[in-house]
């Protein structure tokens, strides 16, 4: 044990240089069109507040901090370039300035009748389109004009097709769609945009089937709110994502109950011969996707696919990951008292983490309830914690996967699971990847760990398939949904988009 420790021991790096590797996730490159897009002057025009052409706010916040860029704008530094930048960014090809740098995009540009003139933008010309714009430092540059005016353009250059994500602002559900991480593993032949449903949408059908219709061309993916979905389903190129709490709701897992919009009463039938009684649903709504892994799902066939849950939104974007050999503690294991696996695995390394290997290269924080949130780790403090970690201990919640699997991925550390007899909470690739560790029971973990912390090269190699296979997996997932809804192009319009 001396010579295990002093091993562990040597590889802590000297001073504050570290060794990492530094990762491209910025995702695919931009075309140049879209860096520099062509742009054409339509004229000035008055708007309507209230019933906006151009419904796409570029200066707003941003939806979260995690994740490649938004394109958004500060309206201080507004020009008619940076708002074309920002709008063909998000997958729009009309654009329209106002005084103080609003930048608004719209996928469709304005009627004759709302245009007021198409005289030369001057911000001493008679037009009323005359207030500079805040970001050019010539002030020759017209951001349209008070009372409401617009300065309206448009983009010749060729814009990529959309593919939006419709996002149910559930934190723990839409984490992954909300921070905008997926733009890193596009393929890059969309553009990707995320958008929330909020109440607008949710508590308003006709304003939901205007906005799935008429205003969001292209490719779409919702992320919750299936019922509405699929009541007001607009066909097309169209997939979602059925969330964990929802899962259960529609009987897809739940054996010989009824739950939610399938059954007897209910505006969907159900599967009577079938043991799930699970609900029945058109061809033309399918594939759809689910969270959390079931083997149960291969039951359906073709219908259902797993999606994973990524990193919690809090949890930050990762581009430098630290060299496992160079971190400073050997596992972390922070969690709450959630399920029997979880204390089980506490009272193990009570008893035997620390004969092994020294209390420093350990980091355990253990909340005895979950729901006590002033015991848990700050968000910050829990992402550095996994960040200086070989390895990360990842036992069992409610399900197999958790948050934590796939965060231990982001921050380049390499997650450890409990062998159990049923590993079908996973996907078989993660298993099978040789991208986690597999212990057998969580009383060996120590001493398994400690021998691999004791190997620099070997843990080294080890990260790296960690690594690779997460992004690698992640890519293949949003090339599979680009795929599916490549297919359902030519479907027609569903009945919320023929209807009067």
């Amino acid at each position: 044990q001396q010579q295990q420790q002093q091993q562990l021991h040597d590889t802590r790096p000297e001073g504050p240089g570290k060794v990492t590797m530094t990762l491209d996730r910025t995702g695919p490159r931009r075309p140049e069109a879209e860096l520099n897009p062509t742009i054409v002057y339509e004229g000035c025009f008055k708007v309507v507040p209230t019933a906006r052409v151009m419904r796409h706010d570029a200066t707003r916040k941003s939806l979260s901090a995690a994740g490649p860029p938004q394109f958004l704008l500060d309206r201080a530094t507004v020009t008619i370039q940076g708002c074309a930048r920002s709008c063909v960014g998000q997958g729009y090809d009309h654009f329209e300035l106002l005084p103080k740098g609003e930048c608004w995009c719209g996928s469709r540009g304005h009627t004759t009748t709302d245009q007021v003139d198409q005289l030369p933008p001057d911000v001493l010309g008679p037009s009323p389109c005359n207030a500079p714009c805040p970001g050019d430092p010539s002030g020759k540059q017209v951001c349209g004009g008070k009372h409401w005016h617009a300065s309206a353009y448009r983009v010749t250059s060729a814009v990529r097709d959309t593919l939006t994500f419709f996002i149910e602002p559930a934190r723990n559900r839409g984490s992954l769609f909300i921070s905008g991480r997926l733009r890193r593993w596009a393929t890059g032949k969309y553009i990707y945009r995320f958008e929330m449903l909020t109440s607008r949408l949710t508590g308003n059908p006709k304003a939901f089937r205007e906005e799935m219709c008429v205003w969001t061309p292209g490719l779409k993916f919702f992320v919750g709110h299936a019922e509405l979905l699929l009541g007001n389903y607009p066909g097309g190129p169209v997939a979602w994502l059925v969330t964990g709490d929802e899962a259960g709701v529609w009987g897809l897992w739940v054996k010989s109950r009824y739950h939610g919009l399938h059954g007897p009463g209910q505006p969907y039938p159900s599967n009577e011969s079938h043991p799930l009684k699970h609900i029945v649903l058109s061809d033309a709504v399918k594939p759809w996707f689910r969270q959390y892994h079931d083997a149960r799902q291969a039951l359906f066939g073709n219908s259902v696919h797993y999606f994973p849950l990524g990193p919690r939104i809090e949890f930050p974007h990762v581009a430098n990951v630290t060299l496992a050999s160079q971190r400073a503690y050997v596992f972390s294991f922070v969690a709450s008292n959630t399920h029997p696996s979880r204390l089980r695995l506490f009272h193990a390394l009570n008893y035997s983490a620390s004969n092994i290997i020294p209390t420093e290269k350990i980091f355990v924080h253990f909340s005895a309830s979950w729901s006590n949130t002033e015991t848990h780790l700050s968000p910050e403090r829990y992402a550095q914690v996994v960040q200086e970690s070989m390895f990360v201990l990842c036992p069992r919640g409610h399900s197999l996967e958790a948050f934590r699997l796939w965060e231990s991925f982001e921050a380049g550390a390499i997650p450890v699971l409990e062998h159990a007899d049923d590993m079908a909470g996973l996907p078989p690739s993660v298993v099978e990847s040789g991208a986690v560790v597999l212990i057998d029971d969580w009383t060996s973990v120590t001493g398994h760990l400690a021998r691999l912390a004791a190997d620099p090269a070997a843990l080294d190699s080890l990260q790296k398939r960690a690594v690779d296979f997460y992004e690698t997996f992640m890519a293949g997932k949003m090339a599979q949904v680009e795929n599916i809804l490549e297919a359902k192009k030519q479907q027609p319009p569903g009945p919320a988009c023929t209807q009067d």
